[in-house]
């Protein structure tokens, strides 16, 4: 059985950087706008320590709309940093 997840994600290096592509997302309308306390939102820092508690309860499988597209801020962060952080 898998277990997955599903939502919004705005990651970037900083508090201003998070900020600003939260701003992106909530210009596209209100339904983008990241939903405090259900959405993964902050540093890769902040971020992997919103993931892990779903880590350990077994969730193998995130599907994430990530903030800000086109730029790439949010995805390669969870590439380089957030994914390789919570599979070690």
């Amino acid at each position: 059985m898998r277990r997955t997840w599903s939502g919004g994600c705005v990651c970037a290096p900083t508090a201003a950087g998070v900020a600003d592509l939260a701003a992106v997302r909530a210009r596209r309308g209100p339904e983008y706008a990241h939903q405090v306390g259900e959405d993964f939102v902050g540093t890769p820092a902040q971020v992997i320590d919103q993931m892990r508690p779903f880590v350990e309860l077994g969730v193998d499988y995130f599907m994430l709309d990530c903030g800000g597209f086109p730029r790439l801020t949010t995805v390669e962060l969870l590439i380089q940093e957030v994914l390789p952080a919570l599979n070690s």
